[in-house]
């Protein structure tokens, strides 16, 4: 209730009772003393039966100064204590007289229906008429909690492959990947996965959108040149044998959590969440068939068709983890071709030998080869990708301070530029080198541009030293081509990016909230 304004009614009421009763009206300390009295009841009420009306607070309140009255006033007063308008018991006899000659008049001629007795205002003065039948269980309303009601809530999940822990976890790649939901409650010792700091409730329905695939070789094929009729002396060609993911009819993207809506000939369609299509392919450069050459991304989505799971009537209480798995119509991952590599050593380009079959050896050093442990395919690394380095913890004791720059240089953020790939056979000489793959298509070496000034400046186009001197980078350089390097390359140009609709049920505050509070 509102307490201020039952407060002010109810002390307006009392001093209206007190003046008509008392000779001269309330003085000021009793009026003081009604204020004090009225505000302890309140409190009294409020603290032993917070449901308690004000009939409770008039009464005691009432009751108590007219005793404190009888205490201090100096002459009697008639009349002082009438019948208690506060009282809300009635004295049976008067309640059987009140029925039976409700009983005995005509219809038209019934008492007014009765009403429970209210705080009245000094202006309205009217006479509470007895209850002339009992009151039944029936006839009370019983107050009855609001309906809740709920709305549907869209969300958007986008998952990108790369942000799983590629450096550390090597039993996943961009087609089969793990997702996990509010990490803050990750058990312990749980696989390394990407994850989404976020909990979803009450999910109703969870739809597939989108995927965008990679245009990269799914698998090395060795074809030859035999033009010239002689098989032995033929040339093998692998850059020419591309076959990517525009070859397959459909791509199927399976979740280990639950199943779709999906029923067909084979169990791989059976699983899947959705079974998608080609629609769109994009790329940076207009020369779509130039061998090593990044080739863009192409978008996958289920035409025509809804790829959707239904949580009814029950909705599902939460998500904790989402494993994708990217399939062929055969049922085979997409690719086991990895898109990153551990990292063995790295070199500045003149510090190759002369002898080396590559365009990028130069005596200044402006490119920088990365080799791996593991030779990749030619398809792993392409020219125009761009590749991330973590994990690298090379120095140099005698340029300590270069060897530190070129680190934090090269675990740029936003990526390195791939220019080209090359391989190198003898295990004992890592100086030489030759561009591109080897006959059967696998490389080992990593090349990208060295760093350069910023030529918006000056229109520079020499090195920017990590060390700050030419002589420096130079000893940098030969302690570097030794130094057994740890971390690690991923390719961001080979990943895959998932697009996934989920709602849920949700408390509708807004039907809660009074229109005079909008």
């Amino acid at each position: 209730m509102d307490t201020n304004k039952s407060f002010q009614d109810m002390l307006l009421d009392l001093r209206s009772q007190f003046n008509q009763r008392i000779p001269g009206g309330l003085t000021t300390d009793a009026d003081e003393r009604l204020n004090k009295t009225l505000t302890h009841y309140v409190k009294e009420v409020e603290r032993v039966n917070p449901s308690g009306g004000p009939q409770d607070i008039l009464r005691m309140t009432y009751d108590s100064m007219a005793k404190w009255f009888k205490r201090n006033l100096t002459q009697p007063v008639e009349n002082f204590a009438p019948a208690n308008r506060y009282d809300t018991e009635m004295d049976p006899a008067e309640v059987f007289a009140s029925i039976k000659a409700a009983r005995d008049q005509p219809a038209s001629e019934a008492p007014a229906p009765f009403r429970m007795p209210d705080l009245q205002k000094v202006e309205d003065k009217r006479t509470l008429i007895p209850v002339p039948f009992g009151i039944q269980q029936k006839d009370v309303l019983q107050p009855h909690e609001d309906t809740v009601k709920y709305r549907e809530v869209e969300y958007n999940l986008v998952m990108n492959s790369k942000d799983r822990d590629w450096l550390n976890n090597t039993t996943q790649n961009r087609y089969n990947f793990v997702i996990q939901f509010n990490t803050n409650y990750k058990p312990q010792g749980y696989g390394l996965q990407a994850h989404i700091n976020t909990r979803l409730r009450n999910i109703i329905r969870l739809e597939f959108i989108k995927a965008i695939l990679p245009v990269e070789g799914l698998s090395v094929v060795v074809p030859k040149d035999c033009s010239g009729g002689d098989s032995v002396t033929a040339v093998a060609h692998p850059q020419n044998a591309f076959y990517s993911v525009l070859a397959l009819p459909s791509v199927n993207v399976l979740v280990d959590e639950f199943q779709g809506n999906n029923y067909g000939t084979n169990n791989n369609i059976d699983k899947s969440l959705a079974v998608c299509q080609y629609d769109a392919t994009w790329r940076s450069e207009a020369v779509w068939n130039k061998p090593g050459v990044n080739r863009g991304y192409s978008l996958f989505f289920p035409k025509f068709m809804k790829a959707q799971r239904v949580y009814s009537p029950t909705p599902l209480s939460n998500l904790q983890t989402l494993s994708f798995r990217l399939q062929d119509p055969e049922g085979n991952l997409l690719s086991k071709i990895p898109d990153s590599s551990v990292l063995a050593t790295m070199a500045f380009s003149n510090t190759l030998d002369a002898s080396s079959n590559s365009c990028y050896t130069d005596p200044s050093g402006e490119y920088i080869f990365l080799r791996t442990q593991e030779w990749f395919s030619l398809w792993s690394y392409s020219q125009l990708d761009k590749i991330l380095l973590e994990g690298l913890t090379f120095i140099s004791a005698n340029v300590p301070d270069g060897s530190a720059a070129l680190n934090q240089w090269l675990q740029n953020p936003a990526g390195q530029s791939v220019v080209g790939i090359a391989y190198s056979t003898d295990p004992t000489n890592l100086a030489i080198v030759s561009d591109g793959p080897n006959s059967v298509g696998y490389a080992n070496w990593i090349i990208i541009r060295n760093r350069f000034k910023d030529p918006a400046i000056d229109g520079a186009t020499g090195l920017d030293y990590f060390s700050g001197s030419g002589s420096d980078d130079a000893q940098l350089g030969a302690d570097m081509i030794g130094y057994p390097q740890t971390g690690g390359i991923l390719n961001l140009s080979r990943q895959v990016q998932l697009s996934i609709r989920i709602i849920t049920r949700e408390y509708d505050l807004v039907s809660n909230v009074r229109a005079d509070n909008v």
